[in-house]
């Protein structure tokens, strides 16, 4: 597939190497945080590459001198909630004076597509360059309508999306929606399973609804009482009046039950370490500690897949 320079996936030998450390089981916690951080920094840093210059003159301690300086319109830095806060540390240490907006997207119950639940974007937001920010672009759902939204709101120009992870699809679809757009990337993955996403949809019961849900948005499960709290990758999560046991078998391969209560879409699986697996989000999941070396050799076996 050709994407010509709308995607830019950063193959530096350090962004690499910390990418590893991101998806190595053994690091902690602190440090995966730190690397979100430090992979937000490099992606920044390649992102702004065109900024515009302009010649100022100043005075050094040792003599007059003809610098230069950044010019152009002012930055804005939009995360998509919830995931995409990790990422907001490391580009303002780049660009310290950027504003920051903040966007967040949920399925729509009617139209299940997803839409915005929330936004705090700066006044002029319509005037400045805008970078947003996600760590996982999967299927692309939620960074198509946060980039209509902001076009909906007077962004113009080239919008710049920054992952850390990303899928074929979610690319795809991303580039598909809007023509002004440059998708920059650590790491590009195999992709979903697609011929196991069209047998994901199923009928749930919630607040007196029945409602028609694709099993492949969903990150993981949760078992609460009688009911299942289904977690979607959009950062929205509903209760379904449905047993865990119930609902889990009416799921795919892609779901493992890692505990008692709960149960995880590998799809979303950035690796795992000390008995967690770590989603690409950026959340933490206990496995049991009795089904650890069955459950880390299953995830592993499903990467084969």
């Amino acid at each position: 597939m050709e994407w010509n320079d709308r995607v830019v996936v950063l193959d530096h030998p350090i962004v690499q190497h910390k990418l590893a450390i991101l998806r190595d089981k053994h690091t902690p916690s602190n440090e995966f945080r730190d690397v979100v951080r430090e992979l937000s920094l490099f992606e920044t840093y390649e992102a702004t590459r065109d900024l515009p210059l302009t010649n100022v003159f100043i005075q050094t301690p040792i003599a007059p001198f003809d610098a230069k300086q950044i010019t152009g319109r002012k930055v804005a830095f939009v995360p998509i909630l919830r995931a995409g806060l990790g990422m907001v540390d490391g580009a303002l240490e780049v660009i310290p004076r950027a504003r920051v907006g903040h966007l967040g997207m949920q399925r729509n119950e009617e139209t299940h597509e997803p839409e915005s639940y929330y936004d705090k974007l700066p006044r002029d937001i319509a005037s400045r360059r805008v970078y947003v920010l996600d760590p996982m672009l999967a299927t692309g759902g939620s960074a198509e309508a946060a980039v209509k939204y902001l076009r909906e709101a007077g962004v113009s120009g080239t919008i710049r999306f920054l992952c850390l992870v990303s899928a074929p699809e979610g690319i795809e679809r991303l580039l598909a929606a809007d023509d002004d757009l440059i998708i920059y990337t650590c790491a590009i993955d195999e992709g979903l399973k697609v011929e196991n996403r069209r047998k994901q949809k199923i009928i749930i019961e919630h607040e007196k609804i029945s409602e028609t849900i694709d099993l492949n948005d969903v990150t993981y499960i949760e078992a609460q009482n009688k009911a299942s709290v289904l977690y979607f990758n959009d950062g929205k999560s509903i209760t379904a009046n449905i047993k865990f046991s119930d609902l889990l078998s009416k799921c795919s391969i892609n779901f493992q039950q890692c505990s008692r209560s709960f149960a995880v879409n590998f799809d979303y699986v950035l690796g795992f370490k000390w008995h967690k697996y770590i989603l690409l989000n950026g959340e933490q999941i206990t496995i049991s500690r009795s089904n650890y070396k069955t459950l880390t050799e299953n995830y592993k076996k499903y990467l084969e897949i």
